[in-house]
């Protein structure tokens, strides 16, 4: 087979052909030339007027205009958070590098007014000389800023009389807004923080964030057909701000005698808080651990040099989560004998029990499978009534009054005083606890329960529920908020209390608020009693899980006066560092230091007999909370220093 070979016709480049690529180079070159001319005819007789409708299209500047995010303020209208005008340094770089005299007295400037490296700012020039924008310093006071400006303005007269020109240039300053506490610590953990960038981290700050915070501007330039810059400008709308319900001058005392125990005894912890049970209102909440919202950020406030050394960005974070924890919504632990109150006022409410029924108490109770009982004390009680029941503190009653309810209706009352449940206190971080269900009140698990074993809550849990039997059996939802306001003070929502439910009826919170009177008067929580006023309450001595027999849990919730009760007190000490640590008297104490501080300054004033030197009307404390009246300019908190009243105690 014979291979045929393919040839390639090989084209020349002819005469012809070149003859046409000639002529269209020619006819390009003809073209190019007609078009700048065209280009150079148009610029020269109309340029001016397509560079005005150029530079009208285009935006020249589009500056954010920052809002002021709303105050918090306490129910006498004290500023408890507040944002403060402050300002940015903006420099220009290439600006003051664009002539030789201009870098050293801009330079001598920045350093002299504002405390800025000048070894810094010399290295920042000469990084970023072709920058046009450089943020040097922030959080500038108006005052620095002003007097600045004044200097500026006095050498630019002096310049222009002497027909120099400013050596001083690039430099303006941007406004912003800095968070600040003006009372420093006080009710830290409740009031939270938020940062320049108006980002919350806990607290009220972040539960109101969307509240406080406002509505960026902007400012917009460009150019007119005059060539004129013309400014339009959508202004920043202001956050609006929190009328709280806490009380600075009540969390003052509060705090002062949480720190008093600490210095003369101490504990691993002591935590409180005050209420008013009439509407859910909450006066004051406070730990031993306190720091100072102004650095919320600055870990050695709490913990130790050695605790801090050598801790990772996790760790760290672990560190603030719990230094800004609120015990009072977000731990959890058994609550113990002040649970015996709510046992006693089911059996009431379901007419299990009456007024001056017995029953016998001989030392604890066994139960099936158990080597050993689960015991009130080494010798029992003996017989005794309801009433007694509460005022001893005696756990066998509790046990026998359980098991008279049985485990439906133990765990209605559960449900009732919602144990388990979040109060819907307006805070984040809420814990609900863990009760037992009713399929699971076992005849253990009901009995231990009883007296507040064996299942956890938190201190808000407890103090809602009892101040709903001590009311009239009306349970309130918990709240710190109780208005909110707009820029120019104009209140644009009022909270009202709400009623979540009926718990018991006023016959059973009459006889509760007898039982725990006495209780004060004659039983456990003797220590608690202040002469002259009618103070009921309830002691609490919890062994911690781990039944270790030496650390232990004590508290005691008051109210007064016991007729109508218009505030509540609840405080916890954690491990008093003592070595009998099973002992509510510390509790007592603490409790006792902060009714004897804010009686009169509510107004609550001796009511067990009459007193010949009773206050008058005219000497309430204006800012006592149920006056609704206001702190006069006289009495406002000194910056960094808790508010303290005038009115002297009693």
């Amino acid at each position: 087979m014979r291979q045929q070979k393919s040839r390639k016709k090989i084209k020349r480049f002819n005469n012809v052909m070149r003859e046409r690529v000639f002529l269209v180079s020619i006819l390009i070159l003809l073209i190019s030339a007609f078009l700048v001319y065209q280009i150079a005819k148009i610029r020269q007789e109309k340029g001016e007027k397509y560079e005005k409708r150029t530079l009208i299209q285009q935006t020249y500047m589009s500056d954010p205009l920052v809002y002021r995010r709303g105050e918090i303020l306490d129910r006498n209208n004290t500023k408890l958070a507040t944002s403060v005008r402050v300002y940015d340094v903006i420099i220009s770089p290439k600006d003051i590098l664009k002539e030789d005299s201009y870098r050293e007295p801009t330079v001598k400037a920045l350093v002299e007014y504002f405390d800025i490296d000048e070894k810094e700012l010399n290295q920042i020039l000469t990084d970023k000389s072709e920058s046009q924008y450089r943020k040097i310093a922030s959080d500038i006071s108006k005052d620095k800023v002003d007097a600045f400006n004044e200097m500026l303005e006095q050498e630019e007269k002096r310049c222009k009389k002497a027909k120099e020109k400013c050596n001083i240039v690039g430099v303006w300053f941007e406004k912003n807004y800095k968070r600040t506490y003006p009372l420093k610590s006080l009710a830290c953990k409740v009031i939270g923080n938020a940062n320049s960038s108006n980002v919350a981290a806990f607290g009220l700050e972040l539960q109101y964030t969307d509240v406080l915070n406002g509505v960026e501007g902007r400012r917009y330039g460009y150019y007119d057909e005059d060539s004129n810059v013309v400014t339009t400008v959508k202004a920043a709308e202001n956050g609006n701000s929190i009328v709280t319900t806490l009380d600075a001058n009540i969390q003052s005392k509060v705090e002062k005698q949480i720190k008093k125990f600490m210095k003369n005894t101490g504990a691993k912890g002591v935590h409180a808080l005050v209420m008013n049970p009439k509407n859910g209102e909450i006066y004051a909440m406070a730990s031993n651990t306190s720091f100072d919202l102004n650095n919320a950020y600055d870990l050695s406030q709490v913990y130790s040099k050695s605790e801090l050394n050598h801790i990772s960005e996790e760790q760290k974070g672990k560190l603030l989560s719990e230094m800004w924890k609120n015990f009072c919504v977000s731990d959890s632990y058994e609550p113990g004998s002040p649970y015996k109150v709510l046992t006693v006022a089911s059996a009431l409410e379901e007419g299990l029990y009456k007024d001056g029924d017995r029953l016998f108490c001989d030392g604890g109770e066994l139960f099936q499978g158990m080597d050993k009982p689960i015991k009130c004390n080494s010798t029992g009680h003996g017989s005794i009534t309801v009433e007694q029941s509460l005022m001893k503190s005696c756990n066998d009653a509790m046990m026998q009054i359980a098991r008279s309810l049985k485990r439906k209706n133990f765990a209605k009352y559960q449900d009732m005083f919602n144990m388990g449940r979040k109060t819907g206190i307006d805070l984040p971080g809420e814990i609900t606890g863990i009760v037992h269900s009713e399929e699971k009140l076992n005849p253990v698990e009901l009995a231990t329960a009883s007296f507040g074993q064996g299942g956890t809550t938190n201190m808000l849990q407890i103090a809602c529920a009892i101040s709903s039997v001590i009311n009239g059996g009306n349970y309130y939802q918990p709240h710190l908020v109780k208005e909110i306001r707009d820029e120019d003070g104009n209140v644009i929502e009022k909270i009202d209390p709400i009623l979540v439910r009926k718990t018991v009826s006023e016959q059973t919170s009459s006889l509760i608020r007898k039982y725990m009177r006495a209780t004060v008067d004659d039983g456990t929580a003797k220590e608690a009693k202040i002469e002259g006023y009618s103070i009921g309450g309830k002691t609490g001595t919890a062994e911690k899980i781990g039944r270790n027999k030496r650390d232990y849990l004590v508290s005691f919730i008051g109210a007064s006066p016991m007729d109508e009760p218009e505030v509540v007190v609840y405080v916890i000490v954690d491990e008093p560092n003592v070595a009998d640590q099973a002992h509510s008297t510390f509790a007592q104490e603490v409790a006792k230091g902060i009714m004897k501080a804010i009686f009169p300054y509510l107004g609550i004033y001796p009511d067990e007999s009459v007193q010949k030197n009773k206050p008058t009307a005219t000497a309430t404390p204006s800012a006592a909370p149920n006056s609704g009246g206001t702190v006069s300019n006289t009495d406002q908190p000194v910056e960094g220093e808790p508010f303290q009243s005038n009115i002297p105690a009693q």
